[in-house]
C-alpha cells in the first residue's frame, strides 16, 4: 500500500489529487485505490481499503506515513 500525489494534476485553484493504492507485487496488479483530500489523510484510506479486501494469510507493507 501506497500514497501518491499524482504528478502534473495541480492548477492554481487546486492542488495536486491524492491517490491511496493497493497492489499486489506478484500479480503487478493494482487491487484498490482511494481518492484522498490530503496526504494527511492516507491513514484513514489505508483503512477503508483493507476493510474492503480480504486479506487473511497475505503479507501488507505500507510506507512509514502508515506507521502513525
Amino acid at each position: 500500500m501506497d500514497g501518491k500525489s499524482l504528478r502534473g494534476s495541480s492548477t492554481l485553484k487546486q492542488g495536486p489529487v491524492h491517490i491511496v493504492s493497493a497492489w499486489s507485487v506478484q500479480q503487478r496488479l493494482t487491487l484498490c485505490q482511494d481518492h484522498i483530500e490530503t496526504e494527511k489523510n492516507e491513514i484513514l484510506a489505508m483503512s477503508r481499503i483493507i476493510d474492503q479486501l480480504d486479506l487473511k494469510g497475505h503479507t501488507v507493507t505500507i510506507d512509514a506515513m502508515g506507521i502513525q
